[in-house]
């Protein structure tokens, strides 16, 4: 069981997934969205997939228990400030990612990966606007994010190795299998890591 205290900004479709996987395997999460009935919403989902989890043996069943002790929900991004791992789901906009962005590198620490969940938008270019370039990573989910095994790690020009390391770390306790996307000034080279983990 994790320890781990992971934010999740944004609770759409994927970042509920997302959620419900990271409890689903033991870890603490706070998770952040603005729309006034969008925690219920994914209180509701979370709940059919944890039951989900546990009906296919897929989680320890203890944490069928323990889950909502796991389980924050915040109203603003600076209540992520003690988080160690940090995944952004928030709606496909440049502008908003940015947005987000800088505001929670005004709380976080600047050794906190901070990783975006974007499908479209250049790593590189979401970075380039940062303080700590370093920490910052795509993380791409695959719906449903609780139970696929898909997990696309994508490193930016300026992403570190270390939080490259720290988000192989948490897709492989989440059971994925994460392939790395390595991005550079002239081509993007696609490495698959051949280390599993049985869920």
């Amino acid at each position: 069981m994790q320890n781990e205290l992971i934010g999740v900004a944004g609770l759409g479709l994927l970042g509920r997934g997302i959620v419900a996987c990271l409890l689903g395997h033991g870890f603490r999460v706070k998770a952040y969205t603005t729309g006034s009935d969008t925690h219920q919403k994914a209180r509701v989902y979370i709940e059919t997939a944890i039951d989900e989890l546990l009906e296919h043996g897929v989680m320890d069943q203890t944490l069928g228990a323990v889950w909502r002790d796991n389980y924050t929900e915040v109203n603003d991004l600076s209540e992520l400030s003690d988080c160690t791992f940090i995944i952004e789901s928030v709606t496909e906009d440049r502008a908003i990612k940015e947005q987000v962005f800088e505001v929670l590198e005004a709380f976080v620490s600047s050794d906190t990966p901070i990783a975006s969940n974007t499908s479209a938008i250049p790593i590189s270019t979401l970075q380039s606007t940062c303080k700590h370039p370093e920490r910052f990573l795509g993380m791409h989910w695959a719906e449903p994010a609780y139970a696929t095994r898909f997990l696309e790690l994508i490193r930016g020009e300026k992403t570190s190795e270390e939080t490259i390391e720290r988000a192989l770390l948490l897709g492989q306790q989440t059971g994925k299998d994460p392939a790395i996307v390595g991005s550079s000034k002239r081509s993007c080279i696609r490495v698959f890591v051949t280390r599993c983990v049985s869920v």
